[in-house]
């Protein structure tokens, strides 16, 4: 960093950076480079939808489980948010209608 707080980078004159890039464009229009970046996206989007799936279960948790057994401590927050296994979290939806508390929800996960 330099004395403004900025980084210090490489320089480069306009004219070698744009002849570098140069070849980037054509690159950019191939096929076989859109097909890459669409394999990446679909991953990132995939990616996407499980955290958003995985978020909404776990609010389904919590909101029926705020109701039946009172707001959830901390440590049942955690507990929840480390489950990444969508499967398990859709299991404890039902067993949040049958089980009589927290822990005893969490403790046959």
């Amino acid at each position: 960093m330099n004395q403004h707080g900025r980084a210090d980078g490489l320089r480069y004159e306009n004219d070698l950076i744009e002849s570098l890039l140069g070849g980037t464009l054509q690159m950019e229009e191939s096929t076989f480079y859109r097909a890459i970046l669409a394999r990446g996206e679909a991953k990132g989007e995939a990616r996407g939808e499980v955290k958003g799936r995985l978020a909404e279960v776990r609010a389904i948790i919590l909101r029926q489980g705020n109701t039946r057994f009172g707001p959830a401590p901390a440590t049942i927050v955690t507990t929840l948010t480390a489950i990444t296994d969508l499967t398990r979290l859709e299991e404890l939806t039902d067993r949040v209608l049958i089980v009589g508390s927290w822990d005893e929800l969490l403790g046959h996960a």
